[in-house]
């Protein structure tokens, strides 16, 4: 195997930047995977889909997220075999990891259809967007199989220090969920069901494509039936990594869901005003997640050679450069909010709620992205346990409970919830930083 994404060597920054650059470009695109659905949906529909998008999404966004934690533990596994020369073992690690991925993809769409309408209850899902939201939400859940088992491949590249294709892939599926949504939302009026149906459809591409490029332009893996076998070994060091950031960002979300009921209270017009701010705020904090990424990979590939001070300068660079991004996107939404909220809707209602909601929670794009890129560090190093402490304790010891004493028992209000999210990553980011300073993260917790 070509060591062309060899990131152990040559300038930090040059390296770093070039295998970002793909990984950002990734995250924008899905970003607006996400927004081509709600604008749509809102131009074309009422506030009742926006809703449904909003909160169906969120249970999707869940449902994904386990399956991205346990990838990251493939990637920084992954790395870690490719910086120490081990590349033979990899084929055996995808093989075990995605016949377990493709189990799990099942499990959860069988579960969600069980417990669907018990689900959308406890989110206090508004009872006029109710089937509609489950409608979207079933659909969404049938495309499980297909973008988990992209998440596995996609993993696997960036472990070798490939993040150029996993972006073609994107971009073309991007661009067929945008022109489905305006078939199926805008000429067919099929509504968020439409929108859910082209998101299924784009991510079914992008397995495809994935898949067709590992098994014809490299030899990571070849797709054979007996290849598709479980390892107790490379599964259960990829589940040693992989779960605690399974668990931290699944019980993230929960904090999420949690905060979507306490938004719910507020009305229709709250729930579409915050999922549009979510979906802006995606893009403040998209340096920062994208740096977070490379991250891992960088620091998985250098740690097996000692390489500190290089782990660190990338840490660092990753920094500077998110927190610039992630600046000049905070100046657009307090410059521009109503301009940026007539992209998605024509309601005043929802306007009027939510351009105050996007100043607040516009604060956490610098203490957010600044504690990404520690995660970064943490997680290539194996360390996921610390990663995993700092979120919940960020998510529920903060989030959610400053979010409900916020606009419970001040004048805030609505607006107490946005600004919950601002305050959330102070104790994660002061946790890291001292597990950083304190040294213990250079002895890597994944045995190569």
């Amino acid at each position: 195997m070509s060591r062309t994404h060899d990131l152990t060597n040559g300038s930090v920054v040059k390296k770093l930047v070039v295998f970002t650059l793909p990984i950002f470009f990734v995250n924008l695109l899905q970003a607006l995977y996400n927004l081509v659905d709600l604008a749509i949906v809102g131009h074309f529909t009422d506030p009742v889909g926006m809703a449904a998008v909003n909160n169906g999404g969120q249970v999707t966004n869940m449902v994904l997220l386990i399956c991205m934690g346990l990838a990251n533990g493939c990637t920084v596994y992954i790395g870690q075999l490719y910086g120490a020369g081990k590349t033979a073992e990899i084929k055996r690690v995808i093989g075990s990891f995605l016949s377990f991925i493709l189990l799990m993809a099942l499990a959860l769409t069988a579960a969600a259809g069980i417990f669907l309408h018990p689900l959308l209850d406890a989110l206090n899902t508004p009872p006029e967007s109710m089937e509609e939201t489950a409608r979207y939400l079933m659909i969404c859940m049938g495309g499980t199989v297909f973008i988990y088992s992209y998440n596995v491949m996609s993993a696997a590249l960036r472990g070798v220090g490939e993040s150029f294709m996993p972006m073609i892939f994107v971009v073309i599926s991007t661009a067929e969920n945008f022109l489905l949504d305006l078939l199926f939302v805008a000429v067919l009026h099929w509504n968020s069901v439409g929108a859910a149906a082209a998101t299924v459809l784009s991510q079914l591409t992008s397995c495809i494509l994935a898949a067709l490029y590992i098994k014809k332009k490299t030899d990571l893996f070849d797709f054979r039936p007996s290849s598709f076998r479980i390892d107790r070994e490379k599964l259960g060091t990829v589940l040693r990594i992989g779960l605690p950031q399974s668990l931290q960002f699944t019980c993230t979300t929960i904090s999420f869901l949690f905060i979507t009921a306490l938004i719910n209270t507020y009305g229709v017009d709250a729930a579409a005003a915050a999922g549009v701010t979510l979906k802006v705020g995606n893009f403040g904090l998209l340096a920062g997640t994208s740096f977070m990424s490379a991250l891992m990979t960088f620091t998985a590939q250098n740690l097996p050679g000692g390489h500190y001070k290089r782990i660190i300068k990338g840490m660092i660079t990753g920094m500077l450069l998110a927190l610039t991004l992630s600046g000049t996107m905070f100046i657009l939404c307090h410059t521009m909010p109503d301009k940026i909220y007539r992209l998605f809707t024509d309601s005043a209602g929802v306007a009027a709620l939510g351009i105050p909601f996007l100043g607040w929670y516009s604060i956490c794009f610098f203490d957010e992205v600044i504690m990404f890129c520690m995660f970064g560090v943490l997680t290539g190093a194996g360390y996921t346990l610390v990663t995993m402490c700092c979120s919940l304790f960020s998510a529920f010891g903060i989030r959610y409970a400053a979010a409900y004493l916020l606009s419970i028992c001040t004048f805030l209000g609505f607006n107490g919830i946005a600004l919950a999210y601002a305050l959330s990553p102070l104790l994660g980011l002061s946790i890291s930083l001292y597990f950083l300073l304190s040294g213990k993260w250079k002895k890597s917790r994944v045995k190569v």
